[in-house]
């Protein structure tokens, strides 16, 4: 006798400035509020958080480790977290994963919600469920899928990000345009001034897009099975080495540029993407200030670095490469061999 079980999950997304009304309202669904240390103020000003249970971190990325998930744990315990409770994560992209992870372990999984205060979030790590930690020197081995109930993005709170937080979310939204849909890239160039002016109106219709690009994609491969996550890969495996290889002295999104440019580059130098439109990846970029630099390592120890990266699946490393401005092509088991070519466009990263 053969039995089917389909388990499906909704997670509910919210995008647009939130008032101090939409706060009560949205932790009034809390047992507990994991708040980024750096944005208590500005929540507290919208709101009291002397009202609920806060657990206020201050997490980089060299501590999404299990130290920061045996603590976090630890509260729950302490808090005696039930598996009806649920657990409200406010912050960015790091604050979300190991939250995220932390929600999935704990009792074998209790809800929790997302309130993405950060652009590299609210564009692309508040969706998708992929939640994890790093260790052993290589990013996100440790994780899991596990969906939020609900995810609120506070377009309003993206002015008080820092310039280099928030050239870190424009990788991320070029991403898209590159990788996925060209008719983005122009909207990209057409607004880029109001983009960054960080003008509300545009950063909520950037943002819905971005979200509404990364659903189309997650919907075909909810459990990331049969590879149509991929696109959401472009630059990334790169990155993620050169994040690693810099001691994280590097943040996702300038590592993610720096991918997409050398993913870019050697799409062309094996015959799959024209010159003209590796210029255009080159111009977008540099409309938003993504031009950084990381000769830190040599291609050998990044390569080296790359051949840990757990999307891998032969000998070599699997990276997605374009044919043009909006389609990609994975590449199985690229070898140091085909990256040669590279050396000189990686020192001008």
């Amino acid at each position: 006798m053969e039995l089917n079980l389909t388990v499906k999950s909704k997670t509910n997304i919210w995008v647009e400035t939130l008032t101090n009304n939409d706060y009560k309202e949205i932790f009034s669904d809390s047992s507990v509020l994991v708040i980024d240390e750096n944005l208590f103020e500005i929540i507290n000003s919208k709101i009291s958080l002397s009202a609920y249970e806060v657990i206020r971190v201050q997490w980089s990325e060299s501590q999404k480790s299990w130290d920061s998930i045996n603590g976090l744990l630890d509260q729950f315990v302490r808090l005696q977290l039930k598996r009806t409770d649920t657990v409200i994560a406010i912050g960015g992209g790091l604050i979300s994963d190991v939250v995220g992870f932390a929600a999935s372990i704990y009792m074998r999984g209790i809800k929790w919600q997302v309130v993405s205060t950060t652009l590299l979030s609210q564009a692309d790590a508040c969706l998708g469920g992929k939640v994890g930690i790093n260790g052993f020197n290589i990013k996100n081995i440790f994780g899991a899928l596990h969906q939020p109930e609900k995810i609120y993005c506070d377009i309003g709170l993206l002015k008080y990000l820092s310039t280099r937080d928030y050239k870190n979310g424009l990788s991320e939204v070029c991403k898209y345009a590159l990788a996925y849909k060209e008719d983005f890239y122009y909207w990209l160039l057409e607004h880029s001034t109001s983009i960054v002016d960080r003008e509300e109106k545009i950063l909520m219709t950037m943002v819905n897009r971005c979200l509404r690009y990364k659903a189309d994609i997650v919907h075909q491969d909810v459990e990331d099975i049969n590879g149509i996550r991929a696109i959401l890969n472009f630059g990334h495996t790169f990155a993620h080495a050169i994040e690693s290889t810099s001691s994280h002295a590097i943040m996702h999104g300038e590592a993610v540029a720096m991918g997409m440019k050398l993913a870019g580059k050697l799409s062309v130098d094996m015959g799959l993407l024209s010159d003209n439109d590796y210029e255009r990846i080159l111009q977008l970029l540099s409309i938003f200030g993504l031009n950084c630099q990381h000769p830190l390592v040599s291609m050998e120890q990044l390569y080296s670095q790359m051949l840990k990266d757990k999307k891998n699946t032969g000998n070599g490393v699997k990276l997605l490469l374009l044919n043009s401005i909006g389609s990609t092509i994975v590449c199985n088991n690229v070898h140091f061999r085909d990256l040669e070519t590279l050396r000189m466009s990686y020192a001008k990263c």
